[in-house]
């Protein structure tokens, strides 16, 4: 597994209980609250958010050497609890695959539902790797991740 993703009321107050209660640290910011919120108008239905969903901010912990978590800061009105990737909870959970289109044709088979043809991460920090959201058959949601070179980000 390389990590879970999670939505969190105040993304601070998040990473301080981790931290105090599993020894966590912080890898890095993927996307900090001193930058404008981001609007994900256009690709609401690619990442399975509402419509006027913003990410305040995104970060990496590591507890330990695993597991890692992506906590999202994410803001939409009428927000809930979890069935939709901007609603708080668990959002995702993200595995390596060093054949993306292979881990594709074996997810549909077994029933799962793709939302999008693999695309470029959104942010900056993994550029030139390649993910595609999905529905497990399930009904929860998921992210396969192809890294480029195959090293971890």
């Amino acid at each position: 597994m390389d990590h879970i993703g999670i939505n969190v009321p105040e993304i601070d107050f998040a990473t301080k209980f981790l931290q105090e209660a599993f020894g966590a640290e912080v890898i890095y910011e993927s996307y900090s609250k001193q930058q404008p919120p981001l609007n994900l108008s256009g690709i609401e239905s690619t990442l399975n958010v509402a419509q006027g969903t913003k990410i305040y901010a995104c970060r990496m912990i590591k507890i330990g050497y695993e597991p890692i978590i992506e906590l999202f800061e994410i803001h939409v009105d009428g927000q809930r609890n979890a069935i939709m990737s901007s609603d708080l909870g668990l959002q995702h959970l993200s595995l390596y695959t060093d054949d993306i289109f292979q881990s594709i044709q074996q997810f549909e088979l077994a029933g799962g539902k793709m939302l999008s043809a693999p695309n470029p991460i959104l942010f900056l920090m993994e550029k030139g790797n390649l993910n595609y959201f999905c529905y497990l058959p399930l009904g929860n949601f998921n992210r396969i991740y192809y890294v480029s070179g195959g090293d971890a980000v």
